[in-house]
């Protein structure tokens, strides 16, 4: 009884539960595993080496810049200089075509024109009358009213003495050739037609003023400009005045082309 010792209390040490192990085993993974360390960078370099070999890697490959040459860059030069020169060629023709058009019309607009203002217009004047016993002529000059130069091709004329205007057809005409006889402007021809036969009572009844003399005429001419070929046709009526002057009436005076 002597040797029995009673028994040394001992200190009561709880125990630890399951769940508070899990949850320290959790939090220290958590703990463990901050961004920071060396051990979650291991595992997140380990998930990415994974999702690169299960990913198939597509390489785009972009062309490089062509390189010019000097030859090359002209030539692309040329061909869009002549583009543009053709583009613009185009437009000209176009309105080259249009302007050419109304260049035409206007030339013909402004030939017409000129020719109307510039018509040969021959005239004849007579100068005076010369009456004899048995024959009478007439003094005349042929003008050129016009600044256009004519030739003459031919004359013709015929005369007859009367009271009153004769008829003239079936007339026979005495043909003057006034060939290559050039009238202008400036110069006008002087001619004379006559010595045509006349009783004595009809020189006298000329003079008195009671017979006139009717001269009908043709003159074929050029136009030196236009090369046309123009007629002049004429009747006249000629009187003497105080038996000294000559009067000269137009019963006809008509210059135009053939």
């Amino acid at each position: 009884m002597g040797n029995n010792k009673a028994p040394q209390s001992q200190k009561h040490v709880p125990p630890i539960k399951p769940s508070l192990i899990q949850t320290d085993n959790r939090n220290k993974k958590i703990i463990d595993e901050k961004p920071h360390s060396d051990k979650a960078k291991d595992s997140r370099d380990k998930g990415a080496d994974d999702y690169h070999q299960r990913t198939p890697i597509v390489e785009v490959t972009f062309p490089k810049e062509r390189n010019w040459s000097l030859a090359n860059k002209i030539a692309a030069v040329g061909v869009a200089i002549n583009f543009a020169l053709i583009f613009i060629t185009g437009i000209s023709l176009k309105n080259a075509i249009n302007y050419n058009t109304l260049t035409q019309q206007s030339l013909i607009d402004a030939t017409t024109r000129f020719e109307q203002e510039n018509q040969p217009f021959l005239q004849i004047f007579v100068q005076n009358m010369i009456v004899e016993p048995s024959k009478f002529s007439v003094k005349y000059s042929l003008n050129n009213l016009s600044n256009t130069p004519v030739k003459i091709i031919e004359t013709r004329v015929v005369a007859k003495v009367d009271t009153a205007q004769p008829n003239f057809e079936g007339a026979p005409f005495n043909v003057v050739h006034d060939v290559n006889s050039y009238v202008v402007k400036e110069s006008p021809l002087r001619r004379f037609f006559g010595n045509y036969p006349i009783y004595p009572d009809a020189a006298l009844a000329i003079k008195a003023g009671a017979f006139k003399v009717y001269i009908m005429g043709q003159i074929r001419y050029e136009n030196l400009i236009s090369h046309k070929i123009r007629l002049y046709d004429y009747k006249l009526k000629c009187s003497i005045i105080n038996g000294v002057d000559t009067y000269t009436d137009f019963i006809e005076n008509e210059n135009r082309d053939l």
